[in-house]
């Protein structure tokens, strides 16, 4: 069997979505003659590197710069100055792992696709969400286009949200976000330790977020929604999950922590805020209600993971996330992202827990038959034979290809 090497390089300093995703297509991706090198940051946690590689992927550390959105001047010069240490430390372990496609995660990311064109590898550039501003597109889409030899979309729906036009790369894809749906599945014993842990009972109607902790996934709005059920007897609770971002700590104290503390919401235990857990699928299952108010998202793991617990979910339509939540049908979408349609939706799931039940169900349904992981390891395999002129012979992919937007994406 040909074997290839994927270089994939994650500047996260911490676990997220896309580690998610490698974690599920490792194994598949190594069935079919793809081998899985993961580059990620000195200081990314070790149990992580460890969860990985179990999955069966390669797990290599070293120093990933990577530009941080602050107004601090010291970050900005930190960020530039780590540039080219930065594509010079891939380009030695394009060498040293023997790559034959470089995987770029992320917009804005350019060390690896210049590592990987200077190094003469194909580079696989995805693109996972369209929280960027407008700006960086403008800088980062023309780069896109002239280095990348494949870009492949996070979900359907995120060519548009970023603007792109049908025929911006003659190799672009979509992939859909793979989840595990034996884990994350319906569970009344995962249900009562996270409502345990959560401090809740059995009558509270709990809404559930989980996300870093920074301005993207506009946790503050979830804080206004609660004031507006301070008070009531619904006993509505809310409880957010996920790792706080150090560049974001004043800004979340300020925006979101404060205005809850003010409100009286902490005191009374209406609001209480989590840290990241390693199996969302647990509290996921101790949520009545999932809440995603994100202001960009592509196509999103979590949101997946939660209609695959059968909780229902209200989210933004932002990013592919209207390709996935068919509003009223397995949950709701917030056309106008607004407080007064989140409130209203909300409600809805609040005042009926059939409602509840019903939509809940409907996720599961949609997930497993769209969010496969094999359909999304097949992806993958497919572009990587294109780009190396391959052929990596698993019967269990052959028939399995990504959905090409060229030429078909409706505008």
């Amino acid at each position: 069997m040909t074997r290839k090497v994927v270089l994939s390089v994650i500047h996260g300093p911490r676990w997220g979505g896309i580690h998610g995703i490698a974690e599920l297509i490792a194994a598949p991706l190594q069935l079919a003659g793809v081998h899985m090198v993961i580059a990620v940051p000195d200081e990314f946690p070790d149990v992580d590197v460890t969860r990985l590689e179990v999955a069966g992927a390669e797990v290599r550390k070293l120093s990933l710069g990577r530009f941080r959105k602050s107004r601090n001047p010291f970050v900005v010069l930190t960020s530039l100055f780590g540039f080219f240490p930065t594509v010079l430390g891939l380009r030695r372990l394009i060498r040293k792992v023997d790559a034959d496609v470089v995987q770029v995660n992320g917009l804005h990311h350019l060390h690896a696709a210049i590592a990987g064109k200077l190094s003469g590898v194909p580079v696989i550039w995805q693109f996972h969400s369209d929280q960027q501003p407008r700006w960086v597109r403008k800088l980062c889409l023309p780069l896109v286009r002239r280095w990348a030899d494949a870009v492949m979309l996070a979900g359907e729906g995120l060519d548009r949200a970023l603007g792109l036009a049908p025929d911006f790369h003659p190799e672009m894809s979509v992939f859909t976000t793979p989840v595990d749906t034996v884990r994350c599945s319906p569970d009344p014993d995962k249900r009562a330790t996270a409502r345990s842990q959560m401090n809740v009972t059995d009558e509270d109607i709990v809404i559930g977020a989980i996300g870093s902790k920074g301005p993207n996934k506009n946790h503050g709005e979830l804080i206004a929604l609660m004031r507006h059920f301070k008070g009531d007897d619904r006993r509505v609770k809310l409880r957010i999950f996920g790792p706080s971002e150090p560049a974001h700590l004043d800004w979340y104290m300020t925006q979101v922590t404060k205005p809850a503390e003010e409100a009286g919401l902490l005191a009374d235990g209406t609001v209480a805020f989590h840290d990241q857990v390693k199996d969302v699928s647990v509290p996921i299952n101790g949520f009545d209600i999932f809440c995603l108010p994100s202001r960009g998202e592509g196509s999103s793991l979590v949101l997946a993971e939660a209609m695959a617990c059968e909780v229902p979910v209200v989210a933004n339509a932002v990013g592919g996330i209207p390709k996935t939540v068919i509003d009223g049908e397995n949950g709701f979408l917030n056309q106008t992202r607004s407080l007064p349609e989140l409130i209203q939706h909300v409600e809805k799931l609040v005042d009926d827990a059939e409602l509840r039940s019903t939509l809940g169900k409907q996720g599961r349904q949609f997930v497993l038959a769209h969010r496969s992981v094999e359909s999304c390891a097949a992806a993958t395999i497919g572009v990587c034979s294109r780009l190396t002129g391959a052929t990596l012979p698993d019967e269990n992919h052959r028939n399995e290809e990504p959905l090409r937007l060229n030429n078909t994406s409706e505008r």
